[in-house]
This record gives structure tokens, C-alpha cells and sequence, in this order.
């Protein structure tokens, strides 16, 4: 029988499995999330044959320093089911918010012989789900590193035009982050304009990186020619398109349209309904660097017309219709849909959660 004291304290010995891997910290609320992989059985080289079995992983917490070993700290858990915790994490709760925890890892085999560690930290935070805010609500975060201030207007899915994906937290950037030109394309579709790329390209990575991983994906309803380009084309459903920042569509805003059967790629979001027309157009205004301007929607005009000349309907700076060129720079407020769970503080900041 090995004795195991030396292994507890530090000690080394034979055939120590590998440590855990991908073990990763999600702070919450008064809480930490807590995932990884258990090591495979230790083999020699080259019969194969197994020389050390996996037994259980082992975790501790521990405030002001890394662990250095399994005893070095709290128990967290102790999991002897394999992979037990690899997708739905393990709760480490009760845990006191802003404060830095420090987490190891170790496996141990049925010798009772501890791995190398593996560790992560995580400071827990108070904050609110933002699927208990009200359409209306302006929450903030981090773009590009500055304070940047989003609308929520729209909770939920829209309508059945909709993929099951869209149903999350609607928000849209408060003001025009910049201005740009659509981009004409061959068959004109919103789907393929060079303003789509960069949303979910430049634009995306500009947020810290766990929120630009929490927005959903989804699949937006919008128009476009068929691939023969001559027939006008919305993209509904399951069909819509993979993205996770886009324009809202001019149906979504209650833009008044003619044609509209046709070019239905959405439905009004909560925010912009009102039966009072000024009250409508009020709530389309947006501004760029304080001056009310036009901003752009992702739907194209109609078929007579796009086809041969293609159109956007956008927003004017006084909240009315106008149709663009899509060569013609014009406002541009990204959206994105986020999940109600995500987090936000006393101050109304987007939190990692």
C-alpha cells in the first residue's frame, strides 16, 4: 500500500495522471461557475498498458494566492464521475461579491497520487438579469474601449417570422456609431452588402471579448433578389440570416411603406409601437456626434425598383421614411440580441456573468 500523506503534502511519486484541462472560472452573483475536462488513465510507452487510473478530481478555492496543492485551501468538490461537470459546470455559491478567487484543479488516480494543478480565478459580482428591464432601458458597456449606451426594444421573439434564436433582449446602439455606405451587390440582398461583414466582423470584435462570445446568433429575417435577380425575395424563418449584429429592418421601426407584403422582413419591435404618430417618429430619431441625422435599415424598397436600382429604406433625422442608395453613406446603429441572463450592475453596465 502506498502511503498517501507524502502525496497530500507535497510529495512526489510515480505515475501521477495529467491535470485536468480546460478548466475555466464564469463568475455571477455571489457565485462561480466552474468547468473542466478529467485527465485520461495514464499508459506506458509503447504497450499501451495502463499504469495509473483516474479516480476523481479535486477542487479548491483560495483568496490572496494561487493553491499550491489539494490541501492548500477550501474544498470545493470532489468529483469522482468522469466529465461529470465538462458542459454543465459545477456552482461554487454563496461567495462574496468583488472579491478574487483563485481555483486549482488536481486529478488523482487510485493510488491516491495528485496531479500537477490546474487553475483559473474569478471575482464574483452583483448584479440584475437584464430580462427583468423594461423595454426602454439603456444599458451600457465597452466598445472599441469607450462607454457606449444601448437601447432595449424589444424583449422576446417578434413574431413567427422569426427563428426560435431571436428570442432574447433586443438592443440597439442609442446613437449612430457611424456612418457608412451599404454596399450594392449581385444579387442585391442585405445578406451579402459589405456594411453586413463588418457588423460581424470589425464591429463585433470591438467588445470585450466575453460579451462578443454571449450575444446570440441568430437568424434575422431580411430581403434580397433571388439568384436570378429578377425577383424580389424575404428571407424568413429558419431561411433568415446567420448573424449576431445587424440593422433593423424598416418594418421593426413601424417605418410607413407602401408595397408592404412584399417587403415584410420583420415585425414592429415593443419599443417604436405607439398609435401617435409624432411620438413615433420621435422615438426613429438618433443622432451622430449630437446632431440628429439619417440612419439605415436593412430592407430594401420594393421589387419594381430594387432590381434595376436598388434602395434601403432608412430613417430620416427627424424620424420620417426616406429611401438610399446603398453607395450613399448614411447613419448606421448596430444590434445585437443578448440572453436575459446576462448581467448588469447598480450603474446599468453590462457585467460578466
Amino acid at each position: 500500500m502506498i502511503n498517501n500523506t507524502q502525496y497530500l503534502t507535497g510529495g512526489k511519486s510515480p505515475n501521477p495522471l495529467s491535470p485536468p484541462t480546460n478548466l475555466a472560472a464564469k463568475a455571477g452573483n455571489a457565485q462561480v461557475t466552474l468547468t473542466w475536462t478529467d485527465p485520461p488513465n495514464a499508459t506506458s510507452e509503447p504497450s499501451g498498458q495502463t499504469i495509473a487510473t483516474w479516480a476523481y478530481t479535486l477542487i479548491v478555492r483560495k483568496q490572496g494566492s494561487q493553491p499550491t496543492g489539494p490541501g492548500d485551501g477550501t474544498l470545493v468538490v470532489k468529483s469522482s464521475v468522469r466529465d461529470q461537470y465538462q458542459t454543465t459546470g459545477y456552482i461554487d455559491t454563496n461567495l462574496t461579491n468583488d472579491t478574487l478567487y483563485y481555483y486549482g484543479a488536481f486529478a488523482y488516480n487510485s493510488d491516491g497520487v495528485y496531479s500537477e494543478g490546474a487553475f483559473v480565478s474569478a471575482t464574483p459580482q452583483a448584479g440584475t438579469p437584464i430580462g427583468n428591464l423594461n423595454v426602454g432601458d439603456i444599458v451600457k458597456t465597452t466598445l472599441n474601449g469607450a462607454p457606449t449606451e444601448f437601447l432595449i426594444v424589444h424583449k422576446g421573439r417578434p413574431s413567427s417570422l422569426y427563428d426560435q434564436s431571436c428570442d432574447g433582449i433586443w438592443v440597439l446602439n442609442l446613437n449612430i456609431y457611424t456612418q457608412s455606405i451599404m454596399g450594392r451587390t449581385n444579387p442585391f440582398s442585405y445578406a451579402s452588402t459589405s456594411i453586413s461583414a463588418w457588423l460581424n466582423s470589425s464591429y463585433l470584435s470591438m467588445f470585450n471579448s466575453w460579451l462578443s462570445d454571449a450575444i446570440l446568433s441568430v437568424k434575422i429575417p431580411y430581403t434580397g433578389a433571388n439568384a436570378d435577380n429578377n425577383n424580389m425575395m424575404v428571407y424568413r424563418g429558419a431561411n433568415g440570416l446567420q448573424c449576431k449584429i445587424f440593422l433593423l429592418g424598416a418594418a421593426e421601426i413601424g417605418l410607413e411603406m407602401s408595397n408592404i407584403d412584399e417587403i415584410k422582413d420583420g415585425s414592429k419591435l415593443s419599443y417604436f409601437l405607439s398609435g401617435d404618430t409624432s411620438t413615433a417618429r420621435g422615438k426613429r430619431i438618433a443622432t451622430y456626434n449630437g446632431v440628429a441625422a439619417e440612419w439605415a435599415t436593412r430592407t430594401l424598397i420594393d421589387r419594381s425598383i430594387a432590381l434595376n436600382n436598388p434602395r434601403y429604406f432608412c430613417a430620416t433625422a427627424i424620424g420620417s421614411t426616406k429611401n438610399i442608395d446603398p453607395v450613399t453613406s448614411s447613419g448606421i446603429r448596430p444590434t445585437m440580441i443578448l440572453p436575459t441572463t446576462i448581467l448588469v450592475d447598480s450603474e446599468m453596465n453590462l457585467i460578466e456573468s
